[in-house]
This record gives C-alpha cells, structure tokens and sequence, in this order.
C-alpha cells in the first residue's frame, strides 16, 4: 500500500506539473507553497521545485505525503516522505518506521538523477525513517525528518544519510 500511495502522490505531481500556469512565483511550484528541505551526507538541498503536500482521508485509511525537486523535473533530484496506511487522520506527532509497535508507516524515498536511482527507508535497521509532525491543518503541515535510506535496486549496498529534513507546506487542493 505504501507503494500504491507513492505512486498516487507521483500522478499528482505530474498532473499538476503538466498544467499551463499565467502566473510565475519564486517557489516553481503547483499550488502548494512553503519549504521543502534536508541534508543529505551532509550537503544541503532544497527541494522547492513543485513542493506538493498532499494528504488523503478515506474510509479507514489516512496518509499525508511531502514532495519536490532539487532541480528541473527530468534532471533534478526528487525526494518524497510520507505516513501512510492508517486507520485514522494523521495529528501532529512522531512516527517511526521501524518501531515494533508502530501504529504507522512512514518512508522517505529518494530519486537521484541522472537514472532515477532509487533510495528508500526499508524499515529494517540501518534503513529508518522518522517523521515529526509538528502542526498539521486541514490547510497546511509543518515538521521535520530523518533517516537513512539504502538503493532498492538487488545486492546494492549504496547508501545515504538524510539529516535536517524540514517541511512547511500547504496541501494541494
């Protein structure tokens, strides 16, 4: 399901990226506004281009998803992280991925470019994702993240930390 989820969050973006627009802002973005952020192996990125927060409330099953670009889409690096799968709306709060208790299910996915090479929270230690929500609004999120994210290809033991990660966003309408 979380797949599923990150597959939806990516047809959005890319539907709202392919929509014409008269007007310019500083963000590039697609209606949503605010920062997108994090360090990665300690080099900062800002990942402001078309930040998109979306959050999806249905019938047992509610999530919230924080994306963008590090650069133009098809040549910049993209990051998504998300809580997803839950039984009821997400509140502001720490969610981690690889409690053994945990109630939710959080991911932090990482597309490097040129290839679209693919890094993501597993859940399995080293590969953790930890997502706080420090407000969340039926309008906006706010928070920080981190983790460490292994290349999904198999037998890869490629690697990267993510440390610093800051949202402030407003959900896409």
């Amino acid at each position: 399901m979380k797949k599923l989820f990150s597959l939806f969050v990516v047809a959005v973006i890319l539907v709202a990226c392919s929509k014409s627009s008269s007007t310019n802002n500083n963000n590039n973005n697609n209606g949503s506004q605010g920062s997108f952020t994090a360090t990665i192996d300690g080099t900062p990125h800002n990942f402001n281009v078309y930040p998109t927060a979306v959050h999806v409330n249905t019938s047992n099953s509610y999530s919230v998803s924080f994306a963008g670009y590090d650069g133009a889409i098809g040549t910049g690096n993209y990051l998504q992280i998300g809580v997803v799968d839950e039984p009821a709306p997400v509140v502001a709060g720490t969610y981690y991925d690889n409690s053994a208790n945990a109630k939710y299910n959080t991911f932090i996915d990482y597309s490097v470019m040129p290839g679209a090479v693919t890094f993501t929270a597993t859940g399995v230690s080293p590969d953790t994702s930890v997502i706080t929500i420090t407000s969340i609004t039926a309008d906006s999120a706010k928070g920080t993240f981190s983790g460490q994210i292994t290349n999904i290809s198999s037998g890869s033991t490629m690697q990267h930390t993510v440390t610093d990660g800051k949202f402030n966003l407003k959900f896409s309408k």
